[in-house]
């Protein structure tokens, strides 16, 4: 599936998002389309970066991107890291490039349109999270 869609931020600049899973691009969703059943909420994008403590050598970040939906989308749900990927533009210049996050997708049913709130790592993290944690390997003891 291939999920994108854009909006003017607080100071006026085109932000771009692109959500592509599992290296499909069949099924395509333009978020705020006209009978696409996906939009943009008030604050659609939330981008921070991560410290653990003064000895970090690199700078990881995270983003969340928030959407309002009609129907449930469960090519969301990623098992792997690697199994959708996430770009994030704003002015023409990509300020986020990474992943969702995995095994971390829930969409609520109280209303028409619920809101969806994606967690992304970005691709520094998903090294961590495919080399190190093996989250979403197969066979895999998490006890």
């Amino acid at each position: 599936m291939y999920l994108y869609g854009s909006f003017l931020s607080h100071s006026g600049e085109t932000v771009t998002v692109h959500i592509v899973t599992e290296g499909s691009r069949a099924r395509q969703i333009e978020i705020g389309a006209e009978g696409s059943g996906v939009a943009f909420t008030t604050e659609p994008v939330e981008i921070r970066s991560c410290v653990n403590d003064t000895f970090d050598h690199l700078l990881r970040s995270q983003a969340t991107i928030r959407l309002q939906t009609r129907d449930f989308m469960p090519e969301l749900f990623c098992t792997s890291c690697m199994d959708a990927v996430v770009n994030i533009f704003k002015g023409g210049r990509c300020i986020f490039a990474g992943f969702i996050e995995p095994q971390t997708y829930s969409q609520s049913y109280n209303e028409v349109y619920d809101e969806l709130e994606i967690p992304c790592i970005d691709v520094l993290s998903a090294l961590q999270y495919g080399g190190y944690r093996n989250i979403g390997s197969a066979g895999v003891d998490y006890a």
